[in-house]
Parts: C-alpha cells; structure tokens; sequence
C-alpha cells in the first residue's frame, strides 16, 4: 500500500553529464517554486528554509558507474515531506531502449506517528519536479516513452503501440483512449488530456486519433481492443492471443468520462500509481542505496565543529524518520498478512459456495434423466455475465442493469474502496449481493414471497439467487441505534414520498468483505421499500460505519 507516494522511476538515452546537469536544474527549478534559499542551495549549505533540509550524495563505483541524490526534508507538525531524487549511469547501459541513465524520483509524507497516518492527506498530484524532469528529459519504460502529455497515435504507429503493449519489459501500465464518435476529436482529446493529468511518470499514456482506431481493433483483437470513447488501462504481460487474459486491463466508458472528467481522472490514476510504489526497483537501481552509504562512511571527517553539531542533529532527525519508516513498513507487513488471511478465508467460503451449488446441479441432473430428460439434464449453461472490474464499474452497472434497486448515495464512499488491494473480490461480492436484492424484489413483486431478504437467503424459491444467509444483517445493534452519532450515519437518502425528510434510517445491512484490523470491512446499507414502491434503496456502500469496535 502507497499510502499517497509518488514514485517514478524511468530510463533516459541522455548522456550522463547532461543528465546530472539536468537533474540539478530541475531540483533547483523546483526549489525556486517552494521559495527555498537558493544561495545555500547554490553553496551545498543543507539548510536552505526553516526547517527544510537538503542534502546532496555523490558517488562514483569501482564498475565505473555515476550516482548523484538529492534528499530534500520538510518538516511539519504532524511528520515531514520527503522528497528524493537519485540519477544513476551504469558503467555499461543497456542495449534495449538505449538506457544510458536512470532516474528516480520519490516523494512520500511521513507521520510523526502511525496514529497521524489516519489524518495524513494521500495527494494524486505529480509533483511539479517530475513533470520538470519529463520535459527535459526524454524519459522510457523500456520501449514507452513517459510523457507529461497523451502522445497521439494515428494509423501508421498503431503497430509501434501493439509493441509497446506487447513488450515483456515494460513495467507501468499503459493508458490508451480512443475517439469519441458523437465529440470533436480536439475537443475529446482536451478531455482525455484532463482525464490522464495525474499519470506523467507513472504510466505510458495515448490517444486514438480517429484513422487509428479500426486499425488498433483489427491489430489488437476484439477482446483487448478499446473503442467509442472509452479508455482502457494495460497492465504489463499484455497477452492478445488470450481472451480470458483481457479482464485485467479495465475500461473506463466515455459515459463516466464526459459526465465528470475530474472524477474520471481520480479513478485512472488510483491503480498506477500504487503499482509504481510497489514495484521492485528496476536491476540497475537495486545496488544504488548500498552504494551511496559506503561513500557516505568513507567521507573524510570533517572539523568544523558547527558543521559537525548539524551533521549530528541531523543524523537524530534522521534516525527518528528511520523508526518511523521502519513502525511503518512492520505495520505495513502485520496489514498484508491479515490481508492474505482474510482473502483465504473468504476464498475458503466461495469454495463451500461453489460445491453447494456443484452438488445442487448433479442432484437436478439425476432427477432430469430419472424423469427421462437426459437431453435437458446436460444442456450447456449460458455464458455467465462478466462481474465489474472496479466498484465506478458496479455503480454503472446497477443503475443501468438493474430495475428493482436503486442506489440513493454518495458514490464517493464506494469508489474509495477501489484503492484498496482487495478491491476486486468485494466488488465481486457486492455484484452478488446486488443481483440476489434485485432477484428477491422482483419475486415478492410478482409471486408475493412472504418474508425479508434475509429469510429470502435462508430458504428463497428453488433455483433463484441468494447469498449466504450469515452475511445479511436485519438491523444494527441496540448500542448502535440508540447513539444519535452512529444513527445519524446511517441515515441515507429516499424519494419525498417515501419519507417527507427525505432521509431513513437503514439499519438493514450485508456484510461485503473483510480488510485487516477491521478498519475497512466494507458493508451495504439498504431499505427494503418493495411494499410501498416495489424497490429496494441500497443507501450506502462502502468502509464499515462507526461501531462500539471501528
């Protein structure tokens, strides 16, 4: 989990002085825009503002390779922005997209404590020094250029971007949009451009010009082509010839992205930039922190005493970072292993599911071919619909595909979960749950079924959709309703003739998933109306509401 850093990494043909020099006035540049002291900056004096810390390493290997970083601290009252910037030339490149240097550019804030994390703002932003360094450098992954821009792709490059997708090197995604049929290309290609503004650094990024798009279907194939608008992002290891491989790669429909574009732009980037925090630094990257330290160490003393008081201060600043960093990272490895225990669990009980329903088929196949319909018995099922990729995906779906659930709620609350690395299995999950709601409304609608959702789970009409019984819950506890705070949570919106205040309180609910110490542990909150209207209002999706333990 990035919890909001920024990490780019990317190689460059520049050479290596010019890319040193390059780096050096971008920092510089950069500096210049947060009003820091450029003369210190200048002399090497790592105190250039209140509180701010520079510091600059240098080091030169036995192999011949060049290393230079810049290590910029922001002190605050809650933690402290640190920002790094580390250039590296290999002694001997390598061949393939001509890497003649790397860059590296890191940006994170680090709370004084792990409680001040709750608070801390995760931003989407690219900082303005990589956007710096994308323009003046010209920067790869592998054989995509990253650039500050969507690059536009017509006809005769469609095959150079079926490489670029194709390239088992590649490490960030690749974000590809394709031309609006009902919207002036230019116009369209503004959008695109708005929609792909958090990217530069973290993912290859184009658009379809409108000759390339059949031409990109054809080359591509149906199954991981992109067309009509829509916006599709690959993933590395892309695998044409695989059509069950294409689900990987989501799509982003020019419905959700016209409709709001700022909105559209915040889900597109939630997935890249959390795979460029977590993606193992590239080989020529791995040795380079053991090698700046061994050239820290052997660094001649120096006897300017009021030089060595701040080396020392400094080294306490930055042994208190170090334990933080270090709390973090422990934190962070005790969260993905109750992560991996949740998901076993709730792979443990799809697996129940899933022979529940195996011994359910064979039990109907026999009485078929007792009652002397074996042609019906073994009849091939229909193609089960695809579930949604991300929970913007549910949100469409619902209100397009279903017709008896309404969803009345903030959606902010449910396409916050898609940052999560369980995302996919509870957005699975709330399909379900959605499809046995829908199911249920329409069967009291039309057959007059006598009990609640959760009794229709526990003993439905034979052969309709549920969900397991154990996870829907009537009400909330008697603490709960009875605390005017936590009620007022649950209060969600509905029509004016359902309730003149326009808000009910849903105490119903369905247990989505589970997330590691409890503090996500997605739930669904609906109001069963079928009596009165016919519908069911689903009021709430998202990380579990206040309780006696969140």
């Amino acid at each position: 989990m990035s919890n909001g850093k920024y990490r780019s990494v990317f190689h460059s043909p520049m050479p290596p002085a010019d890319a040193f020099r390059a780096a050096r006035d971008e920092m510089r540049a950069w500096l210049r825009t947060k009003k820091y002291d450029l003369g210190a900056f200048d002399r090497g004096d790592p105190r250039i503002g209140p509180g701010v810390v520079l510091l600059r390493n240098a080091a030169n290997a036995a192999d011949g390779s060049q290393t230079e970083r810049w290590q910029l601290r922001e002190s605050k009252d809650d933690g402290a922005w640190m920002s790094s910037l580390t250039v590296h030339a290999p002694a001997h490149p390598v061949a393939a997209g001509n890497a003649a240097t790397w860059f590296w550019v890191e940006i994170e804030f680090v709370p004084k404590s792990l409680e001040s994390e709750a608070v801390s703002h995760v931003r989407a932003s690219v900082p303005r020094l990589a956007r710096g360094l994308l323009t003046a450098a010209p920067a790869y992954d592998s054989l995509a250029a990253l650039t500050g821009e969507p690059v536009l792709i017509g006809r005769e490059r469609v095959d150079e971007l079926i490489d670029i997708l194709c390239d088992p090197d590649r490490r960030y995604p690749a974000v590809v949009a394709s031309p609006h049929p009902d919207i002036a290309f230019e116009d369209w290609r503004a959008t695109i451009t708005r929609v792909m503004w958090y990217l530069p650094g973290l993912a290859s990024i184009y658009i379809l010009d409108p000759l390339a798009e059949q031409a990109f279907v054809e080359g591509i194939g149906d199954t991981h082509a992109v067309w009509g608008g829509a916006l599709r992002t690959y993933l590395p290891d892309v695998d044409p010839a695989v059509a069950d491989e294409a689900a990987r790669h989501r799509l982003l429909s020019p419905a959700r992205i016209a409709a709001d574009p700022g909105r559209a732009a915040g889900t597109v980037s939630v997935l890249p930039r959390r795979l460029a925090a977590e993606t193992p630094l590239p080989a020529p990257l791995t040795g380079v922190n053991r090698t700046l330290l061994t050239r820290e160490r052997e660094a001649p003393e120096t006897t300017d005493v009021e030089g060595r008081r701040s080396q020392v201060t400094q080294l306490a600043e930055d042994r208190d970072v170090a334990l933080n960093l270090a709390e973090k990272e422990e934190d962070r490895a005790n969260t993905l292993f109750t992560e991996r225990e949740n998901a076993l669990a709730e792979l443990a009980e799809r697996e129940q599911r899933v022979l529940y329903l195996d011994s359910q088929v064979r039990a109907l196949q026999r009485r078929l071919v007792a009652i002397g319909r074996p042609e019906d018995a073994f009849q091939p099922a229909e193609e089960p619909a695809a579930p949604p990729a991300t929970f913007a995906d549910l949100l469409d779906w619902l209100e397009t595909d279903l017709s008896q659930v309404v969803f009345t709620g903030d959606a902010t609350a449910a396409v916050n979960l898609d940052q999560r690395p369980e995302a996919s299995t509870w957005v699975r999950s709330s399909w379900e749950i959605l499809q046995a709601l829908e199911t249920y409304a329409a069967t009291k609608i039309s057959n007059g079924f006598p009990g609640d959702f959760k009794t229709w789970c526990e003993s439905s009409p034979s052969g309709e959709y549920t969900i397991p019984a154990g996870k829907v819950a009537r009400d909330e506890s008697e603490t709960v309703r009875n605390n005017a705070k936590w009620r007022r949570e649950r209060e969600f919106p509905v029509p004016i003739e359902i309730d003149p205040s326009r808000n009910v309180f849903m105490g119903a609910h369905v247990r989505i998933g589970a997330s590691a110490g409890g503090q996500i542990s997605p739930r669904l909150h609906f109001y069963d109306c079928t009596a009165q209207t016919g519908l069911i209002y689903v009021g709430y999706l998202g990380r579990h509401l206040t309780n006696t333990r969140t």
